[in-house]
């Protein structure tokens, strides 16, 4: 598996890109770490985690831990610090990255979408648009749409495979028209 470093990114402040704190009660356990990586993380990336590892954090100002979450073959370091302990209570921050590594952007998609069906069909469509970015990790999705002589189709798209910055997609275009 390919290991990057990255901190955690949180979908609250991936606009802003500042960092983010989250309180929990006492010590900062790998469960309750492991959990707020999950909440906030798999969102930004668009597909679920299958795996999250992270260390118990000492509930001390300053204090740090690590984390590991994959995502497709990709594994993500992601740094934890403690901000503010008061009482019973912990802050930990997480920065989010300036951007996730790996992603294909919607023009890309439509892109390889459109040539593929130009490919398949003998002539492109009068347009294809994709709605968003999609993170370059295995099983991330998007549905794109084709208009062809006035008529919507949904286009599902799958990423299928990584290598470095070039993606695989599964491409499936509806049977049936938009309403």
């Amino acid at each position: 598996m390919k290991r990057t470093a990255l901190t955690v990114a949180v979908v609250a402040c991936a606009a802003s890109l500042s960092a983010c704190s989250f309180s929990f009660g006492g010590t900062l356990s790998a469960d309750d770490v492991e959990d707020a990586v999950v909440e906030e993380f798999d969102p930004l990336v668009g597909v679920d985690s299958q795996e999250v590892s992270c260390d118990d954090i000492d509930a001390e100002e300053g204090a740090t831990g690590a984390c590991t979450v994959t995502y497709g073959e990709e594994e993500y370091d992601v740094d934890v610090e403690v901000t503010e302990v008061d009482g019973a209570d912990s802050r930990f921050e997480m920065t989010p990255p300036e951007a996730i590594p790996g992603y294909a952007t919607a023009d890309s998609i439509a892109d390889l979408v459109n040539g593929r069906l130009t490919e398949l069909v003998g002539y492109a469509p009068d347009d294809l648009t994709c709605p968003y970015d999609v993170p370059g990790v295995v099983g991330a999705t998007t549905v794109c749409t084709l208009t062809d002589d006035g008529v919507e189709l949904d286009v599902d798209v799958e990423i299928t495979a990584v290598e470095g910055q070039t993606f695989s997609l599964d491409i499936e275009v509806a049977e049936q028209p938009n309403d």
